[in-house]
């Protein structure tokens, strides 16, 4: 076996190993939780023991969806006397405030209207988030965005992973389908993203949330100074945040992963969205101020690096035995997901997507960490571009 081979195969376990771990993370969670799929949900009305909830939504130009989002939160079936909703207008051009001050519950919305903020860093995001956890009443801070909707359980069920000692719990994610293949595709990779992070929370190492589903203590968030953190990033403040908590501090993570919970947004709408928004998501890589996370990352990385090589130098065989391997791995994450959210007609998109997702990480990962990207209006040069700058 030459040298080229045993390192394909080398980064080849290692990447199924890591794989595997979410994978059992997972099934660990759903027995433990007793989790069932969508046909087999039973009902529940009890509000015993939920402590007094701020839900946050911060908002660029969502004057589209604004309505919607705040529909679903108010018809949670939490009562209305644990909870209040405030929205963070994050320098909106398009209207969005009007459209808060004009909702029916407008009386039960607090708005704050953010103009500026993060200019220096790019952290517009963090800064109108930190604005609406400064205001908060709540012990319990909970998180969506403007885009989505939300479960009618949503408040209830994140609030019931709020055991002693925890400090963070994060939750699904989902993308409606669309009808159309794009679409699918994102959903499929969107799954796997929201997998692997309940299933390294499984095992005891939170790595991935998403702050469009995301509830923490005040005090938790308080006691690791903030989004800050003492790290400065322009994007993923919210795993900056979870591993701030998790590693850093006297409370653990948890997670929900019952359907219940899930919160859901509409996959991007063009490729240049979606290259958009994934380098955006990439470029908090370089922040991460814990090193095995880094270091998993860069696997991960050099991991898709040796397909390519393997696929220009045509080793098909050697391809193929590192595919195999890979897919089978995905599939041991994926499946379990797939069928509690009730999405086990993409599994079989994923033997397609497999070419397609080598490039897709390849070209990503390297334009998240060098190069910039545009959000909303704002452009933002790449961490890693920052750093060598310095």
């Amino acid at each position: 076996m030459s040298l080229f081979a045993a390192v394909v195969l080398g980064l080849s376990v290692l990447y199924a190993a890591l794989m595997g771990s979410a994978a059992i993370g997972l099934v660990r969670l759903i027995r433990r939780e007793k989790v069932v799929p969508p046909e087999a949900r039973p009902s529940s009305s009890n509000q015993d023991g939920l402590p007094s909830v701020s839900i946050l939504v911060p908002a660029r130009n969502e004057a589209g969806t604004i309505e919607s989002c705040l529909d679903s939160v108010f018809a949670n079936d939490c009562p209305e006397h644990l909870y209040e909703v405030i929205v963070i207008d994050d320098g909106s051009t398009d209207g969005t405030g009007a459209r808060v001050r004009r909702h029916p519950r407008a009386r039960s919305i607090r708005l704050i209207e953010v103009e500026d903020e993060g200019r220096v860093t790019g952290s517009h995001k963090k800064h109108a988030l930190a604005r609406g956890v400064a205001a908060a009443r709540g012990a319990i801070i909970l998180t969506t965005d403007a885009d989505c909707t939300v479960s009618p359980t949503w408040i209830r069920s994140m609030m019931s992973r709020f055991e002693e000692g925890v400090g963070i719990v994060t939750g699904p994610v989902l993308y409606r389908d669309d009808g159309r293949f794009f679409g699918r595709l994102q959903s499929l990779e969107f799954l796997g993203l929201v997998a692997l992070g309940h299933g390294f929370v499984g095992i005891g190492r939170p790595h991935l949330c998403n702050s469009a589903n995301l509830a923490y203590r005040r005090q938790a968030y308080d006691e690791v100074g903030g989004y800050d953190g003492g790290v400065e990033a322009a994007t993923g403040n919210d795993e900056l945040l979870l591993h701030h908590i998790a590693y850093g501090s006297r409370w653990t993570a948890a997670t929900c992963i019952a359907p219940e919970a899930a919160v859901f947004t509409n996959p991007s709408p063009s490729l240049s969205s979606f290259f958009d928004q994934r380098r955006r998501w990439a470029s908090a890589h370089a922040k991460y101020p814990l090193r095995h996370l880094t270091v998993i990352s860069l696997l991960c990385y050099l991991f898709y690096v040796a397909l390519a090589a393997s696929a220009l130098m045509l080793r098909w065989e050697l391809l193929m035995a590192a595919l195999v391997l890979k897919a089978s791995a995905e599939a041991a994450v994926l499946a379990p997901a797939a069928w509690i959210f009730g999405r086990l007609k993409l599994l079989p998109l994923l033997v397609i997507a497999q070419p397609a997702q080598i490039a897709y990480v390849l070209i990503i990962g390297f334009a998240g960490t060098f190069g910039g990207y545009e959000w909303k209006g704002r452009v933002q040069a790449g961490e890693g571009r920052r750093i060598m700058a310095r």
